[in-house]
């Protein structure tokens, strides 16, 4: 019986995602299976203008639809092209045509990439959201225009510091799941109050997700870490204006919205931070 080819549906690369300073190779792939019963899936890759030809990478299982090619190479200041096709082998018969070429490019990361954490507890993590996340958030949202005006490469500045902020600003119930990692999440023994269990240690909350995307907006509008209009002063005279500061109306470094959608995870380390509200007097 003849062994149909796959065809890869999707191929992408990934910086940094399962070693720090190396390139992943994640894909998809369908494949008719009728009349097959065991086998496995051949990878097979080649580095453009530096191998003369293909070699097998590896395999996956007969019921895998996706694979990883990890650890390939380590960051460039020219893209690295791969090149990468699909075969399946039942190891009885000769082993089924391969599927169509798949070119992928590996770009040089920029200085500030984004290293999203997905719950496995990284040790290079930077951000608890990716652009796409953010997109995505602020599709559902009324006041989106400050995020997306943004370049592509403010909006990644914009998610890093936003989790750092969240980071330092925050302290949440239970703690790292894994020693090495770099961020606060994924965390163990966090109550989950919705479900009056505890939260799975390998997952990033959604609303950790929504709260970064939303603060990251809130800092392409405004610095809400710089320092406040007067600081240290009580009155200031300018000619014949005397402008007065009212220390106790604060403008919060973590927004009510954000606050809001932490609140079930953590408390604020400091009640009040951000700069301050002008009074004219």
């Amino acid at each position: 019986m003849s062994i149909n080819a796959p065809v890869i549906t999707g191929l992408s690369g990934v910086y940094g995602s399962t070693w720090a300073d190396r390139w992943d190779i994640n894909g998809a792939f369908t494949w008719d299976a009728t009349g097959q019963t065991i086998g496995d899936t051949e990878i097979w890759i080649r580095r453009v203008f530096v191998d003369a030809d293909f070699s097998k990478w590896g395999t996956v299982g007969f019921a895998a639809r996706a694979f990883t090619v990890a650890h390939l190479c380590a960051a460039s200041p020219d893209p690295i092209h791969y090149q990468v096709k699909l075969r399946f082998n039942n190891y009885s018969d000769p082993a089924g045509p391969f599927s169509a070429i798949i070119d992928v490019e590996l770009n040089d990361p920029d200085v500030l990439g984004v290293i999203k954490e997905t719950g496995v507890g990284l040790a290079n993590a930077n951000s608890y959201a990716s652009v796409d996340d953010g997109d995505a958030y602020h599709a559902g949202h009324l006041y989106p225009t400050a995020w997306t005006s943004a370049t592509t490469e403010k909006k990644k500045a914009a998610l890093v510091m936003a989790t750092r902020l969240i980071d330092v600003e925050y302290h949440f119930s239970g703690v790292r799941a894994v020693t090495t990692q770099s961020l606060q999440w994924p965390r163990e023994n966090c109550p989950d109050p919705d479900a009056g269990d505890l939260l799975s240690k390998t997952v990033v909350p959604k609303a950790v997700v929504h709260a970064t995307c939303e603060l990251a907006r809130e800092l392409i509008i405004a610095d809400r870490t710089a320092a406040p209009p007067g600081e240290g002063l009580s009155y200031q005279n300018v000619g014949g204006t005397q402008t007065g500061y009212n220390k106790a109306d604060t403008r919060p470094v973590i927004p009510a919205v954000v606050q809001a959608l932490l609140a079930k995870f953590g408390v604020l380390i400091r009640a009040k931070s951000g700069s301050v509200k002008l009074v004219r007097v």
